[in-house]
């Protein structure tokens, strides 16, 4: 059958595309939350819902990297410490590809001595937060990357 979609192609960005002009198909800028505890997620949706960007999250870093694969986002909040492939990991392959100034990315963690804030920066984290992670600090951060809140 002519013009059937198949799962895989559903998952693919439109062909000749790269991400960053998918992006710009999408007027309003995306942030991509990564967290694998759901309850995390949600929390800092209810801290944004009035924020200027659409919300997107991944359960870790694998699904994030997924998810920029198909659309470059204005933003990336995520937490260290997940499960398949974690944030500082997720961050130093993002950085392989993207720079800090094309792809931000904050890290959020309840640890946050100086040998994990080197890792961060190392990775090439645009910033980290310490968990739990105030509105106003969310706030800041994304207005800072996304506009108005």
């Amino acid at each position: 059958m002519p013009n059937r979609i198949t799962w895989f192609d559903a998952m693919q960005p439109e062909q000749g595309r790269s991400p960053q002009e998918n992006a710009e198909l999408d007027p309003a800028p995306y942030l991509l939350i990564v967290d694998d505890s759901r309850a995390n997620r949600e929390l800092l949706r209810l801290y944004l819902e009035q924020s200027a960007c659409v919300l997107r999250e991944a359960k870790d870093g694998r699904e994030a990297l997924e998810s920029v694969m198909a659309q470059l986002p204005a933003l990336i909040i995520t937490d260290v410490s997940m499960p398949n492939l974690d944030g500082i990991a997720m961050t130093t392959r993002l950085r392989e590809r993207y720079s800090a100034r094309k792809l931000p990315i904050v890290l959020m963690s309840s640890e946050h001595g100086g040998e994990l804030l080197a890792q961060a920066r190392a990775a090439g984290a645009n910033g980290f937060l310490p968990k739990p992670v105030s509105r106003r600090q969310l706030r800041t951060v994304v207005t800072r990357y996304c506009g108005e809140t």
